[in-house]
Protein backbone atom coordinates (compact mmCIF):
# COMPACT_ATOMS: atom_id res chain seq x y z
CA UNK A 1 0.00 0.00 0.00
CA UNK A 2 3.11 2.42 1.04
CA UNK A 3 4.48 1.62 -2.09
CA UNK A 4 1.60 1.93 -4.14
CA UNK A 5 1.12 5.96 -2.41
CA UNK A 6 4.34 6.21 -3.15
CA UNK A 7 4.19 5.34 -6.89
CA UNK A 8 1.11 7.88 -6.87
CA UNK A 9 2.95 10.78 -5.39
CA UNK A 10 5.90 10.40 -7.58
CA UNK A 11 3.77 10.58 -10.50
CA UNK A 12 1.78 13.89 -9.54
CA UNK A 13 4.88 15.28 -8.47
CA UNK A 14 6.82 14.50 -12.62
CA UNK A 15 3.44 15.79 -13.76
CA UNK A 16 3.78 18.89 -11.80
CA UNK A 17 7.30 19.32 -12.64
CA UNK A 18 6.16 18.40 -16.36
CA UNK A 19 3.43 21.12 -16.79
CA UNK A 20 6.01 23.46 -15.42
CA UNK A 21 8.44 22.77 -17.97
CA UNK A 22 5.71 23.60 -20.78
CA UNK A 23 4.31 26.75 -18.94
CA UNK A 24 8.09 27.97 -19.14
CA UNK A 25 8.48 26.53 -22.90
CA UNK A 26 4.90 29.19 -23.63
CA UNK A 27 6.06 32.01 -22.02
CA UNK A 28 9.14 32.05 -23.69
CA UNK A 29 7.55 31.08 -27.07
CA UNK A 30 4.98 34.03 -26.13
CA UNK A 31 8.46 36.40 -25.40
CA UNK A 32 9.80 35.37 -28.64
CA UNK A 33 6.36 36.13 -30.49
CA UNK A 34 6.63 39.50 -28.43
CA UNK A 35 9.90 40.24 -29.60
CA UNK A 36 9.79 39.88 -32.91
CA UNK A 37 6.10 41.37 -33.13
CA UNK A 38 8.43 44.47 -31.56
CA UNK A 39 11.06 44.35 -34.07
CA UNK A 40 8.54 44.17 -37.13
CA UNK A 41 6.65 47.41 -35.41
CA UNK A 42 10.28 49.57 -34.54
CA UNK A 43 11.29 48.24 -39.11
CA UNK A 44 7.82 49.54 -39.90
CA UNK A 45 8.21 53.04 -37.96
CA UNK A 46 11.79 53.26 -39.55
CA UNK A 47 10.51 52.75 -43.16
CA UNK A 48 7.91 55.40 -42.58
CA UNK A 49 9.91 57.79 -41.18
CA UNK A 50 12.42 56.94 -43.80
CA UNK A 51 9.80 57.39 -46.32
CA UNK A 52 8.77 60.95 -45.05
CA UNK A 53 12.67 62.42 -44.62
CA UNK A 54 12.49 61.24 -48.18
CA UNK A 55 9.87 63.21 -48.93
CA UNK A 56 10.75 65.91 -47.25
CA UNK A 57 14.21 66.01 -48.89
CA UNK A 58 12.77 65.59 -52.52
CA UNK A 59 10.09 68.81 -51.74
CA UNK A 60 13.32 70.78 -51.09
CA UNK A 61 14.99 69.63 -54.18
CA UNK A 62 11.99 70.18 -56.55
CA UNK A 63 10.95 73.47 -54.61
CA UNK A 64 7.62 71.84 -53.61
CA UNK A 65 6.48 74.00 -50.91
CA UNK A 66 5.46 71.90 -47.54
CA UNK A 67 2.08 72.01 -45.41
CA UNK A 68 3.76 74.29 -43.19
CA UNK A 69 4.97 76.53 -46.20
CA UNK A 70 1.33 77.18 -47.76
CA UNK A 71 -0.24 77.77 -44.99
CA UNK A 72 2.18 80.10 -43.55
CA UNK A 73 1.61 81.64 -46.65
CA UNK A 74 -1.71 81.64 -47.39
CA UNK A 75 -2.26 83.57 -44.02
CA UNK A 76 -5.27 86.05 -44.00
CA UNK A 77 -3.80 90.18 -44.38
CA UNK A 78 -5.23 92.17 -41.64
CA UNK A 79 -7.51 94.61 -42.94
CA UNK A 80 -8.56 98.31 -42.05
CA UNK A 81 -10.65 101.27 -42.74
CA UNK A 82 -9.17 104.80 -43.24
CA UNK A 83 -12.21 107.02 -42.39
CA UNK A 84 -10.75 110.02 -43.65
CA UNK A 85 -10.79 108.76 -47.59
CA UNK A 86 -13.51 105.95 -46.75
CA UNK A 87 -11.22 103.07 -48.10
CA UNK A 88 -9.76 99.95 -46.85
CA UNK A 89 -6.79 98.46 -47.35
CA UNK A 90 -4.73 95.21 -46.91
CA UNK A 91 -2.32 95.41 -43.95
CA UNK A 92 0.65 92.81 -44.77
CA UNK A 93 1.51 89.92 -42.63
CA UNK A 94 4.37 91.51 -40.09
CA UNK A 95 3.08 94.47 -40.11
CA UNK A 96 2.21 97.23 -37.29
CA UNK A 97 -0.68 99.83 -38.01
CA UNK A 98 -1.24 103.17 -36.86
CA UNK A 99 -3.91 104.89 -37.00
CA UNK A 100 -5.91 107.75 -36.10
CA UNK A 101 -8.04 106.97 -33.15
CA UNK A 102 -8.21 103.30 -33.86
CA UNK A 103 -4.47 102.04 -33.02
CA UNK A 104 -4.35 98.66 -31.31
CA UNK A 105 -3.80 99.03 -27.22
CA UNK A 106 -1.16 96.49 -27.81
CA UNK A 107 1.17 98.37 -30.40
CA UNK A 108 0.56 101.30 -28.18
CA UNK A 109 1.67 99.54 -24.66
CA UNK A 110 4.73 98.22 -27.20
CA UNK A 111 6.17 101.52 -27.92
CA UNK A 112 5.06 103.43 -24.73
CA UNK A 113 3.01 106.01 -26.40
CA UNK A 114 -0.19 107.27 -26.37
CA UNK A 115 -3.18 107.70 -28.80
CA UNK A 116 -3.35 111.06 -28.66
CA UNK A 117 0.44 111.24 -29.43
CA UNK A 118 -0.16 109.12 -32.58
CA UNK A 119 -3.20 111.20 -33.79
CA UNK A 120 -0.98 114.36 -33.50
CA UNK A 121 2.09 112.88 -35.65
CA UNK A 122 -0.06 111.40 -37.76
CA UNK A 123 -2.12 115.08 -38.43
CA UNK A 124 1.33 116.65 -38.44
CA UNK A 125 2.95 114.33 -40.72
CA UNK A 126 -0.53 114.57 -43.00
CA UNK A 127 -1.20 110.74 -43.06
CA UNK A 128 -3.86 108.91 -42.97
CA UNK A 129 -2.19 105.64 -41.36
CA UNK A 130 1.44 104.35 -41.00
CA UNK A 131 2.07 100.93 -41.43
CA UNK A 132 5.92 99.52 -39.90
CA UNK A 133 7.27 96.11 -39.41
CA UNK A 134 6.59 94.52 -36.37
CA UNK A 135 9.01 95.47 -33.06
CA UNK A 136 10.54 99.33 -35.27
CA UNK A 137 10.53 101.71 -33.56
CA UNK A 138 8.08 104.69 -34.62
CA UNK A 139 10.76 107.46 -33.71
CA UNK A 140 13.46 105.61 -36.38
CA UNK A 141 11.61 102.83 -38.16
CA UNK A 142 13.59 100.72 -40.63
CA UNK A 143 10.69 100.90 -43.19
CA UNK A 144 7.58 102.66 -43.35
CA UNK A 145 4.22 102.51 -45.26
CA UNK A 146 2.66 105.37 -45.53
CA UNK A 147 -1.36 106.53 -46.79
CA UNK A 148 -1.91 110.04 -47.79
CA UNK A 149 -4.69 112.00 -49.30
CA UNK A 150 -5.44 115.64 -50.39
CA UNK A 151 -7.37 117.68 -52.36
CA UNK A 152 -6.14 117.71 -56.24
CA UNK A 153 -5.45 120.71 -57.87
CA UNK A 154 -6.46 121.81 -61.39
CA UNK A 155 -6.81 120.10 -63.72
CA UNK A 156 -6.54 117.43 -61.77
CA UNK A 157 -9.29 118.35 -60.32
CA UNK A 158 -11.90 117.42 -62.55
CA UNK A 159 -11.07 114.21 -62.85
CA UNK A 160 -13.03 111.50 -60.56
CA UNK A 161 -11.26 108.31 -60.82
CA UNK A 162 -7.96 107.45 -63.68
CA UNK A 163 -10.09 104.62 -63.93
CA UNK A 164 -12.46 106.39 -66.20
CA UNK A 165 -10.00 107.92 -68.45
CA UNK A 166 -8.81 106.46 -71.37
CA UNK A 167 -5.17 105.07 -72.15
CA UNK A 168 -3.95 108.26 -74.06
CA UNK A 169 -5.52 109.96 -71.26
CA UNK A 170 -3.78 108.61 -68.75
CA UNK A 171 -0.20 108.77 -69.97
CA UNK A 172 -0.37 112.20 -70.33
CA UNK A 173 -1.56 112.38 -67.08
CA UNK A 174 0.83 110.36 -65.61
CA UNK A 175 3.98 112.10 -67.51
CA UNK A 176 2.82 115.33 -66.33
CA UNK A 177 2.20 114.49 -62.95
CA UNK A 178 5.53 113.17 -62.08
CA UNK A 179 7.58 115.20 -64.12
CA UNK A 180 6.62 117.71 -61.39
CA UNK A 181 8.71 115.59 -58.87
CA UNK A 182 11.50 115.56 -61.34
CA UNK A 183 10.46 112.51 -62.54
CA UNK A 184 10.36 110.83 -65.99
CA UNK A 185 9.71 107.38 -65.62
CA UNK A 186 6.75 105.34 -64.15
CA UNK A 187 5.03 102.21 -65.04
CA UNK A 188 1.19 102.05 -64.26
CA UNK A 189 -0.82 99.50 -61.73
CA UNK A 190 -4.19 98.70 -62.63
CA UNK A 191 -6.29 96.65 -60.06
CA UNK A 192 -10.04 96.06 -59.92
CA UNK A 193 -10.70 99.09 -57.66
CA UNK A 194 -7.96 101.58 -58.78
CA UNK A 195 -5.46 102.71 -61.22
CA UNK A 196 -2.23 103.56 -59.65
CA UNK A 197 0.55 105.56 -61.23
CA UNK A 198 4.03 103.95 -59.48
CA UNK A 199 7.19 106.30 -59.72
CA UNK A 200 10.96 105.88 -57.64
CA UNK A 201 11.36 109.06 -56.11
CA UNK A 202 14.36 110.12 -53.61
CA UNK A 203 13.28 113.09 -51.45
CA UNK A 204 15.24 111.88 -47.85
CA UNK A 205 16.30 108.02 -48.47
CA UNK A 206 14.35 105.84 -51.23
CA UNK A 207 11.00 106.23 -51.95
CA UNK A 208 8.49 104.20 -54.22
CA UNK A 209 5.45 106.16 -54.54
CA UNK A 210 1.73 104.75 -55.90
CA UNK A 211 -0.27 107.50 -57.02
CA UNK A 212 -4.43 107.46 -58.41
CA UNK A 213 -7.20 109.82 -58.06
CA UNK A 214 -10.00 108.00 -56.78
CA UNK A 215 -13.77 110.10 -55.61
CA UNK A 216 -12.18 113.38 -56.65
CA UNK A 217 -9.04 112.67 -53.67
CA UNK A 218 -5.50 112.96 -54.76
CA UNK A 219 -4.40 109.55 -52.87
CA UNK A 220 -0.35 108.54 -52.46
CA UNK A 221 0.18 105.10 -51.22
CA UNK A 222 4.16 105.37 -50.28
CA UNK A 223 7.06 103.13 -48.76
CA UNK A 224 10.07 104.73 -47.42
CA UNK A 225 13.33 103.46 -46.33
CA UNK A 226 15.50 106.80 -44.32
CA UNK A 227 18.78 105.11 -44.40
CA UNK A 228 19.52 102.23 -47.77
CA UNK A 229 17.72 100.85 -50.70
CA UNK A 230 13.97 99.60 -50.77
CA UNK A 231 14.56 95.71 -51.07
CA UNK A 232 12.27 93.78 -53.25
CA UNK A 233 10.35 92.50 -50.41
CA UNK A 234 9.71 95.80 -49.41
CA UNK A 235 8.33 97.33 -53.05
CA UNK A 236 6.83 93.67 -52.93
CA UNK A 237 4.87 94.91 -49.32
CA UNK A 238 4.15 98.04 -50.74
CA UNK A 239 2.32 96.64 -53.97
CA UNK A 240 0.37 94.93 -51.95
CA UNK A 241 -1.02 97.50 -49.85
CA UNK A 242 -1.62 99.49 -52.91
CA UNK A 243 -3.11 96.34 -55.02
CA UNK A 244 -5.82 96.14 -51.80
CA UNK A 245 -7.06 99.59 -52.01
CA UNK A 246 -10.74 99.66 -52.10
CA UNK A 247 -13.82 102.61 -51.50
CA UNK A 248 -15.91 101.83 -49.18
Amino acid sequence: MKSIICNVTLLLKGGELLMKKNLISMLLILLGLFYLAGCAKNTMIDAVMTDKANESIKQMETGEASPNKENSENETSEQVLLEAISAYIDIPNGFDTYLLNNTSEQVLKEQNVTQAQINEYLNLAKKEVEILPCGDDIRNPSYAISVRSKEPKAPYNEIDNLLSLSESEIANFAESFVAEFGVNEYNILETPNALFIGFRWNPAGDEMRYLTLADKKLIYIFGNKQSGNLSEQDLVDLEQVATSFTLK
